[in-house]
């Protein structure tokens, strides 16, 4: 997203602001971790480091972590479901067209 809208939508104190910043710069706050990625963002952004929430960085952060580890834990899930209908513990035997049966099934008397 454009720098000036991020600045504006940060400045107006809109929801979702702190989510926004988090998602365009991901990279960053991972990198800097949430206190030293304030000065930074303040730089970028060309306004008041004061302006800016680290405790909104923080839970905005932690929200996005816990909403990729929910999505991790569905698609694990999703997986074990299909392995386990493939891994069913049938008894029947499929039979084969290329093996000839030796016993033969009548018997002469």
């Amino acid at each position: 997203m454009q720098k000036q809208y991020i600045r504006e939508i940060l400045m107006s104190g809109r929801w979702r602001a702190y989510t926004i910043i988090i998602e365009t710069y991901i990279s960053e706050i991972e990198e800097l971790k949430p206190a030293l990625f304030k000065m930074w963002l303040a730089k970028e952004l060309e306004m008041d480091e004061s302006k800016i929430n680290v405790n909104s960085l923080y839970s905005a952060l932690k929200r996005r972590r816990e909403n990729q580890l929910k999505k991790q834990q569905k698609g694990s899930e999703n997986i074990n479901k299909c392995r386990d209908k493939n891994q069913s513990t049938s008894s029947f035997i499929f039979s084969n067209p290329d093996v000839i049966e030796k016993i033969s099934r009548l018997t002469e008397q």
